[in-house]
């Protein structure tokens, strides 16, 4: 029988759905048949809430497999890169068929991080999509992002109907003006990386936590019917006695997890750039939460290459003091990157991997 998850009206004239989504990129990195699996016990657990992407391989497919049927029951949500018409109207037309459908729920511009981002969306690729809006493709049009400020505006500009953002109890950035600014102008927020790309300790004390926030829908990362199981039961605990379902152990675990990891941990904002060595610091500091979720197989010779330029870090100290969280980056940027380079020689023996030097 489903658990009867918690609903919420997705926008003032949007449909209802649960508050516990489903976020599609882990299921790129487990065998075909145990991702199709998944989602359709999620959707037997009550999940109604689908999120993808252009970028997460397989995973739209996948999705498809596993829905096909109960389309209408369903709010699928997926995402491009594009930042032109040309590339956003072929990724447009790449999802709808990938995921067998021929109108998409809500469509989000990925990873819209920095103002010139912002703007190019605005002056074309937008258009598109309000076009794509009124022939009935796209329902809800909206962004990711990991930039607060960045995602603020947009939601300020009054152009987008639905804005997903990190948000976790170490990823709070969101908490001074993109929440109360999506909150005060009726605009759904969607918590991303609930589970901080996995490394927080409890994934139930997370969800728990998050639960009991004032956002409308949340998008664990689930790859399991055990996962699946956890996060339905944690969500439902939360829902039934609010922050009060959080045992002692959990809270304990939440606490650790802030002492050891706040100064630690990188919230791939991207403040912290350009970096005077041309290294990708976010992205060096963050691939192996990528490898973890997506799969190690997704690894090739081009993340590689950015990885290897951490090795270059000659610790100037540039990032440290534009990172708005304060993380000791210069400390960790090559060290990172050597651990991470040696891993991948380890699990994936078959790619040529390049000298492991810095110019």
């Amino acid at each position: 029988m489903s658990a009867q998850l918690e609903r919420v009206r997705f926008g003032p004239d949007g449909p209802e759905v649960p508050r516990l989504g489903f976020g599609a990129i882990p299921i790129q990195a487990i065998p075909e048949a145990a991702a199709v699996d998944v989602v359709a016990y999620a959707f037997e657990r009550g999940i109604r809430f689908f999120d993808t992407a252009r970028a997460y391989t397989t995973s739209e497919e996948r999705l498809a497999r596993a829905l096909r049927g109960v389309r209408e029951q369903v709010f699928i949500v997926t995402k491009s890169a594009a930042r032109n018409r040309e590339e956003l109207a072929r990724d447009l037309e790449c999802s709808l068929t990938n995921l067998g459908t021929d109108y998409l729920d809500l469509f989000l511009f990925h990873g819209i991080n920095r103002e010139d981002e912002l703007c190019r969306v605005l002056e074309g690729p937008l258009d598109l999509l309000r076009e794509r809006q009124r022939e009935g493709q796209v329902r809800l049009i909206g962004l990711s992002s990991h930039a607060s400020e960045v995602a603020t505006r947009a939601v300020r500009s009054g152009e987008f109907a639905a804005v997903e953002f990190p948000f976790n109890y170490l990823e709070l950035q969101c908490l001074e003006d993109l929440l109360p600014t999506a909150r005060e102008r009726g605009i759904p927020f969607i918590a991303m990386k609930p589970l901080a790309g996995g490394v927080l300790s409890s994934p139930e004390a997370a969800i728990k936590w998050l639960a009991c926030r004032p956002v409308e829908v949340i998008i664990p990362g689930l790859r399991s019917r055990e996962e699946v199981d956890r996060a339905v039961a944690a969500f439902l605990a939360a829902q039934q006695a609010g922050e009060q379902a959080l045992t002692s152990e959990e809270r304990e675990a939440i606490e650790r997890d802030r002492a050891e990891l706040d100064r630690r941990f990188c919230r791939r904002c991207g403040y912290c750039l350009p970096c005077p060595q041309d290294i990708p610091i976010n992205f060096v500091l963050a691939v192996e939460q990528f490898c973890h979720r997506s799969g190690w197989a997704r690894l090739d010779r081009r993340h590689l290459e950015l990885v290897r330029k951490g090795l270059a870090c000659d610790g100037c100290g540039t990032c440290e003091t534009r990172c708005p969280f304060g993380l000791p980056l210069p400390e960790m940027v090559r060290p990172t990157a050597e651990v991470f380079l040696a891993e991948a020689r380890r699990l994936r023996p078959d790619l040529t991997l390049p000298e492991e030097e810095a110019n």
